[in-house]
């Protein structure tokens, strides 16, 4: 059996209207057996103060191990987003690899990706333990890029 996870990806945009929806759809998800709700923000705008405050909120409420931020690296923004999560107590992040995979080019699509490589660098350097070894990290980035152009 599986790990059940939603990832809201625009799901930050919330809360300039309070984010009181964002907490009702999460607390949905998860009474309906989903294990993580993963709030993402889609532009990059969100500014690092809200996203500390939601934190300190959700995790109040429903527990670090079950909810998640991802990162938008759209404005250069990502790595100052994780680190507002992770003061909020949020321990699990969704990044990608090489910062590969996002679909800007799909309306509504979400832009960059945070780059794992660079989420676990800072973390690192912050006396994170992250059990990520990051040369081993950095090759396989290198790799996929070479691989996909």
């Amino acid at each position: 059996a599986g790990t059940a996870r939603a990832v809201l990806v625009d799901g930050l945009q919330t809360l300039e209207s309070g984010g009181a929806e964002l907490e009702k759809l999460a607390e949905a998800l998860l009474e309906e057996g989903v294990e993580e709700v993963c709030i993402g923000d889609a532009t990059g705008a969100v500014p690092p103060n809200a996203i500390r405050k939601a934190a300190k909120r959700w995790v109040a409420h429903f527990g670090a191990e079950k909810v998640g931020l991802k990162p938008c690296d759209a404005l250069g923004r990502g790595l100052v987003q994780l680190c507002a999560g992770y003061d909020g107590g949020i321990r699990r992040f969704d990044v990608a690899l090489a910062g590969l995979g996002s679909p800007r080019s799909t309306p509504g699509g979400c832009g960059p990706a945070l780059a794992t490589e660079d989420a676990v660098a800072l973390l690192a350097d912050e006396g994170v333990a992250t059990g990520v070894d990051l040369r081993q990290l950095l090759r396989c980035s290198r790799f996929a890029c070479e691989r996909l152009g």
